[in-house]
C-alpha cells in the first residue's frame, strides 16, 4: 500500500535527505509575525490563531501526529476544523509537567483533549497523570518508547562479533525519570556476564538547582 507522508516544522535548519514520498514544510512566519506572536500570545490567543496561515493542506490526509503536547495547542488551529482528519498527540514528560503547573496550560490541554481524537502516553504512570488533568480515559493509549523486549528475545547475538570494545551512548538530561542509573547498571551487568570491554559515553545536562548535588554525588 502506497502512502503519503509530510513533516511541519517551525524552522528548517541544516539540509535533510528525504524520500520521494516525503516532504519537509516550514512554518512561514516573518520577524514581524514573530514579534505579534509574543504579544498576541498573551493578551489574544485566539486572534493569534486567527492570523497564523497554514503552509500545509490538512485536508489532504488522515492523521496529523502532534508531538508534545505543546505543540499540539500549535497545531490545534490549523487542524481543529478538520472534521475527517484524526488527531493524534503524544506526550513525552515536559509538556505534562507544564499542563500539571500550569493553569494556563490546563486550559489549552482542555481543548486539545476535547479536539484530538487519541492521546497518547508513554505508561501507566504518565496515563494516570494525563487523566487527572482532564484527559478522556476512552482516548488514552499506552505506547513505550524503546525496544520490544519480546523481540529483542529472538534476536541471537553472537557477542564475540561486537565491536571491541563495545561502544554505548547514553544521552539525556540528568533527570530520574531517564533512568540513567539503571541502564549503568545493566551495562555492568552485561560486562560481568560477557567479560567483554565495553566503553560508556554520557552526555546530558541538569538544572541548576540541582547541579550542586550532583557534584557532590
Amino acid at each position: 500500500n502506497e502512502f503519503k507522508h509530510e513533516v511541519w516544522c517551525d524552522e528548517i535548519i541544516g539540509e535533510w535527505n528525504v524520500s520521494n514520498n516525503t516532504g519537509i514544510y516550514q512554518e512561514k512566519i516573518s520577524s514581524v509575525v514573530r514579534l505579534k506572536k509574543k504579544v498576541f500570545n498573551k493578551a489574544f490567543p485566539t486572534v493569534l490563531q486567527s492570523l497564523k496561515s497554514n503552509v500545509v493542506d490538512f485536508g489532504e490526509y488522515d492523521v496529523i501526529v502532534s508531538h508534545f503536547g505543546t505543540r499540539a495547542w500549535h497545531d490545534l488551529p490549523y487542524v481543529s476544523k478538520k472534521t475527517n482528519l484524526k488527531k493524534v498527540v503524544r506526550f513525552y514528560g515536559y509538556d505534562l509537567n507544564v499542563g500539571k503547573c500550569s493553569d494556563v496550560w490546563r486550559k489549552r490541554y482542555a481543548q486539545i483533549f476535547k479536539k484530538y481524537d487519541i492521546i497518547v502516553s508513554m505508561g501507566p504512570a504518565m496515563t494516570r497523570q494525563l487523566i487527572d488533568i482532564g484527559a478522556p480515559k476512552g482516548k488514552v493509549i499506552e505506547s513505550a518508547l524503546g525496544i520490544d523486549q519480546e523481540d529483542m528475545l529472538e534476536i541471537k547475538t553472537n557477542i564475540k562479533s561486537c565491536v571491541d570494545p563495545l561502544k554505548i551512548i547514553i544521552i539525556g538530561s540528568f533527570v530520574q525519570k531517564k533512568g540513567i542509573p539503571l541502564a549503568i547498571e545493566g551495562i555492568a551487568d552485561f560486562v560481568k556476564q560477557t567479560k567483554k570491554d565495553v566503553q560508556l559515553t554520557i552526555v546530558g545536562d541538569v538544572n541548576k538547582s540541582d547541579r550542586g548535588s550532583l557534584l557532590e554525588g
